[in-house]
């Protein structure tokens, strides 16, 4: 056995676990959590072995995160809360550029495209941070929470879009080649809201055909591997789906969970056999959180 990259990354759990643990007396452990990852990560101590597979299984996490995010979405509070929350996501992502564009740009004489390019850098607002925190207050599934959530999810995807959008350019900012790229990410993001808006309307007459109505408890062991199958399959097969068209992987993620989040049973089989899972992946998240923070502020 290596000693030291098994020393690396048992200090590495323990330093998460104990700086959860202290903020949570200022109700923050989520802010120990990140800060931990941005210390031991590689854009400073770099002291965690093959950091890369941390990565991978943070998106994993993430993508169950949010997933489930999109799962407790309530349409009829969406519906309350829609304008106000498109309001405050584009503003999240209009505010952000606006500022860098003019702080870098007119303060400290940066280009133009430079100056644009690091106010999307900072634009997003990181639903999975946002999701974790409002899980953690209860506040999830309420009013407040349906407006913040949906909020961040527009947030995100306008921000991931243009950076998608000038990531393509490569700093020529020529009208057609901006109406070019923008129209294929926005093209693309809105398949991936169709797709998710109709499966939300067809998956309660198929849940009605296959389960019928019975309770989670009730419900053969074989017909809830199946449900639990479709839900994980039809998820991945989305959030791949939405990155391969260039939109944001996270987008359909997101929808995948909205698809079903008039099932009451699904709720039931989530908290119950996914949550857990995805809870154990935790630190994952926030150590790809700050590290897609950080490609963001490359790109």
């Amino acid at each position: 056995m290596d000693v030291l990259p098994f020393l690396s990354v048992t200090v590495f759990f323990v330093s998460v676990w104990a700086a959860g643990e202290v903020f949570s007396v200022i109700r923050a452990p989520l802010v120990g959590q990140i800060l931990v990852g941005l210390i031991m990560g590689p854009g400073f101590l770099d002291t965690i072995p093959h950091a890369e597979s941390f990565e991978l299984v943070g998106i994993v996490g993430l993508v169950l995160l949010v997933v489930g995010g999109g799962l407790h979405l309530d349409l009829s509070k969406l519906r309350q809360v829609g304008w106000r929350a498109a309001g405050l996501g584009s503003l999240g992502t209009v505010l952000p550029v606006a500022c860098g564009w003019l702080f870098f740009s007119l303060m400290l004489g940066y280009s133009a495209t430079a100056g644009v390019a690091a106010g999307i850098a900072l634009a997003p607002s990181s639903i999975g941070i946002a999701l974790k925190l409002l899980q953690n207050a209860d506040e999830d599934k309420s009013p407040l929470g349906t407006l913040i959530t949906a909020a961040a999810m527009l947030d995100d995807v306008l921000s991931l879009l243009l950076l998608a959008v000038m990531s393509k350019l490569g700093g020529n900012l020529d009208v057609v080649a901006v109406g070019v790229a923008a129209g294929t990410a926005v093209g693309a993001s809105l398949i991936v809201f169709l797709v998710g808006f109709i499966a939300h309307w067809i998956a309660p007459y198929v849940w009605r055909v296959l389960v019928q109505g019975e309770l989670y408890d009730i419900v053969p062991d074989w017909k809830r591997k199946i449900v639990t199958f479709v839900l994980l399959g039809y998820s991945i097969g989305l959030t791949i789906g939405a990155d391969l068209l260039q939109s944001t992987y996270l987008l359909g993620a997101f929808m995948a969970g909205f698809s079903f989040a008039d099932i009451e049973y699904v709720h039931t089989l989530w908290e119950n056999d996914i949550a857990p899972f995805e809870q154990a992946l935790s630190a994952y998240v926030k150590t790809h959180i700050h590290t897609q923070q950080e490609e963001n502020a490359r790109s």
